[in-house]
């Protein structure tokens, strides 16, 4: 069935274990403020379809090596 959460101030969850998502269908996030993600230790993204990267003034990217294939 469908589940809605809804938060009218801050929502904070901490794992100290591993976390696995599996998504059967779509998925549509909207955000209305700033969005930042740390990943200490890499990531990974394997993508099956296409990838949009739409952005409304710029991209920056800040590496040592920049590979795109």
């Amino acid at each position: 069935g469908a589940i809605t959460n809804d938060f009218k101030s801050t929502l904070t969850t901490t794992i100290t274990g591993a976390v696995s998502e599996t998504l059967s269908s779509t998925m549509t996030q909207a955000v209305t403020g700033a969005v930042s993600e740390t990943f200490s230790a890499g990531q990974t993204t394997d993508i099956t379809g296409t990838l949009d990267l739409n952005a409304s003034s710029e991209v920056d990217v800040d590496a040592g090596t920049i590979n795109l294939n």
